[in-house]
């Protein structure tokens, strides 16, 4: 016998037959030089034991069968990969040559050796790239705007975060860089002995006319550094393929001008950004970059902060994604002592609030998150203005926002191509309008039941039975009217198992994306109450399942208890979808809604 080894098949047997018909002229072998010593080590490797075995086999049935035909291994292997010599086969094992006629070292024969050797392939590469797929198709095309501190150029992983900006570009992505000299301005004028005051909302601080020099000079060298470390692009790219960093007058600004009695003298807000001659530069493959000094109209110069140009620009451009890159600063969920991942725009709003505004300790708290380590956050800190101009460009339609790790490599990275991501992500209200369902949603329900059930697609349900299972209801509620709702239900035999009743949306409201949103609800709501996998019996909507994650399962898997009650006649099929963790919900709802 004969073992194939090979990145295609994994120890595919077949048997030689007859020794005449392997046998090669040298000819023939002298064709076969472009299959090169290394391709064949990664396609064949023939265990020398059972060579012999194999032959003595094939001497003692040689009347059996005289040739195995070309063809009859057509249907495994191409004939171009079998052009390399077979030694004759006799009783005693002869060495295997290499196409020069040289004999192969018998380490590099040996099926675990070639394997398990550098040729082999790297499942986890593979399978991290092939489920980065959806986020490439995706995103490409869309533009991100990414808010890059001062602090980062002096950090270890500045080079790293660069290339992973030009990895971005290439896939793509059209990405506008604000570069934020904030806190460093901030710590020179401090070290000057003129440290600066926050004032209001907006954590806006005074410029004197004395400093914008100093402002400038820091804008300067920033954008001096982000340019010369993206123009070297990604490693080994052609010349023609390296990315061009753009700047220039991209917006104008206008002054701050007076508030509650403080003249903040040079600080300025954005006026107008230049949205036509962004898009322009965008198409053409070319990085935005954008600093904090902006002239007005009359040619005076302002000095902006960065996050609310992030801001502005974002909405402007109507950006797919607002990334801050900030300090290891993380969200904890109180209750049960974990990072979130993830925060509705409306809770979002709520953290900012109290944060800016300290409780005295004991006062309670209208959320159940904090920032951590709370000791060492300041109440208008890099953080915290992160989040606030997040909230707002979220509100103004802006998808998504993510505030990422800056001292974790690869964490833009991950934050854009894998499901579970990495950071904090900020995000509209997806589900707005869905709710825990009350007794007076019993009605609705069966308005919206009854056409399915006639129609023979859900089992009829009572009104007493929704009634008294109504605390496991979830509607949709537009204009005081259900409509949509779904139902969750646990089992104590299966605690980590949850079937997700009738899922039904009234037909207005199928095509705006309405059963997406209620599906990551009910997922997201199992989860939350320690669901491992949710399971759901259709007689209808078996694509619609496919498409968001579900696959066909056993009544085998079913929890006992409800394994009993499946009703044979009906014959409904059974899907079922694993719930890794919150943050692969969010990452769903990034393709579905």
């Amino acid at each position: 016998r004969a073992f194939v080894s090979s990145p295609f098949l994994s120890d595919f047997e077949f048997i030689l037959r007859s020794n005449q018909h392997y046998k090669r002229s040298n000819s023939n072998l002298n064709k076969s030089k472009t299959c090169t010593r290394t391709h064949k080590q990664r396609l064949l490797s023939l265990s020398l034991r059972d060579i012999q075995l194999s032959a003595n086999h094939s001497n003692n049935s040689a009347n059996q069968s005289e040739h195995l035909k070309p063809s009859e291994l057509a249907g495994y292997l191409d004939d171009n990969l079998l052009r390399w010599r077979y030694s004759c086969l006799k009783t005693e094992p002869s060495p295997i040559l290499d196409y020069d006629g040289s004999e192969i070292p018998a380490h590099l024969l040996d099926p675990e050796t070639c394997m398990h050797s550098d040729f082999s392939v790297n499942e986890n590469f593979v399978n991290a790239f092939r489920s980065s797929s959806p986020y490439i198709n995706l995103f490409r095309g869309a533009v991100f705007v990414i808010h890059i501190p001062y602090e980062l150029l002096s950090e270890s992983l500045f080079s790293a975060h660069m290339l992973d900006i030009a990895l971005l570009v290439t896939i793509g992505i059209r990405v506008v860089l604000v570069l934020g000299t904030d806190d460093r301005l901030i710590d020179d004028m401090k070290s000057r002995g003129r440290e600066p005051r926050s004032f209001g909302h907006e954590g806006l601080i005074p410029i004197p006319k004395s400093a914008l020099s100093l402002a400038k000079q820091i804008c300067g060298k920033m954008l001096f550094e982000v340019e010369a470390t993206l123009a070297r692009g990604l490693y080994n790219a052609p010349v023609n393929q390296q990315i061009n960093v753009v700047s220039g007058n991209c917006y104008t600004a206008m002054p701050v001008g007076v508030r509650n009695g403080t003249d903040f003298a040079c600080a300025g807000l954005v006026r107008r950004l230049e949205t036509e001659t962004m898009h322009r530069w965008l198409r053409n493959h070319d990085v935005v970059a954008l600093s904090n000094i902006a002239p007005n109209p009359s040619g005076e110069m302002f000095y902006c902060q960065s996050e609310h140009i992030a801001t502005e620009a974002a909405v402007s451009l109507k950006a797919a994604k607002l990334i801050f890159l900030v300090k290891d600063d993380v969200v904890l969920d109180r209750q049960h002592g974990t990072a979130v991942e993830h925060l509705p725009v409306k809770v979002a709003e709520e953290m900012v609030s109290q944060l800016w505004y300290p409780r005295t300790p004991g006062a309670g708290s209208k959320s159940d998150q904090m920032v951590h380590p709370q000791p060492s956050f300041q109440p208008v800190g890099s953080m915290i203005r992160a989040m606030k101009q997040s909230t707002i460009a979220v509100r103004r339609g802006v998808r998504r926002a993510h505030l990422l790790n800056r001292y974790v490599d690869g964490s833009l990275i991950m934050e854009v191509f894998h499901r579970d991501g990495i950071g904090l992500m900020i995000s509209g209200d997806v589900y707005e309008g869905i709710r825990t369902a009350k007794p007076t949603d019993v009605t609705g329900i069966c308005e919206l039941l009854e056409p399915l059930e006639a129609a023979g697609v859900l089992v009829p349900r009572s009104r007493s039975v929704i009634e008294t299972d109504i605390e496991n209801w979830v509607v949709i509620e537009r204009d005081s009217t259900v409509t949509g709702c779904a139902a969750l239900k646990s089992f104590t035999d299966s605690p980590g198992v949850f079937e997700l009743g009738p899922l039904a949306i009234d037909n207005k409201y199928r095509s705006v994306g309405k059963g997406n949103a209620l599906l990551s609800y009910m997922e997201r709501l199992a989860f939350t109450r320690g669901a491992k996998s949710i399971f759901i019996l259709s007689t209808v909507s078996f694509e619609w399942f496919f498409e968001r994650g579900f696959r066909e399962a056993s009544i085998r898997e079913l929890p006992r208890s409800r394994a009993q009650g499946y009703n044979q006649r009906r014959n409904s099929k059974i899907f079922f979808k694993a719930l890794n963790s919150a943050r692969s919900i969010d990452n769903e709802d990034v393709i579905r809604l």
